[in-house]
């Protein structure tokens, strides 16, 4: 396992948007190197294909700057649209000092 999270790894983090805070929980889909962008990864044309890009504007997000340490790619489970059909997973790329992990059979 390299560094403290590895592809498969359940966590969660807390999120805030417009004043309202909230935990999102996830699956590691990838590990992003040190000083790496997400979209060099050799998964990336998969993932991109398979999930919905979410955070994806702004210096953090997924298309713009880079991270001096080694970062993940979180997969969160899709919701169902207005007329019941399942969305893709969306893809976070969550400072690596907010995830934690996520027990789930401990709830």
């Amino acid at each position: 396992m390299s560094g403290p999270f590895a592809k498969g790894d359940e966590v969660e983090w807390e999120s805030q948007s417009n004043a309202a805070q909230r935990t999102k929980r996830g699956i590691v889909v990838a590990v992003v190197g040190r000083r790496r962008m997400p979209t060099e990864l050799l998964a990336w044309p998969e993932l991109a294909r398979t999930h919905c890009l979410h955070n994806c504007e702004g210096a953090a997000g997924l298309t713009r700057g880079y991270r001096d340490h080694e970062s993940y790619l979180v997969a969160t489970p899709g919701a169902r649209g207005k007329t019941g059909q399942q969305i893709k997973q969306r893809l976070y790329w969550p400072r690596v000092q907010h995830l934690r992990r996520w027990w789930p059979h401990a709830e």
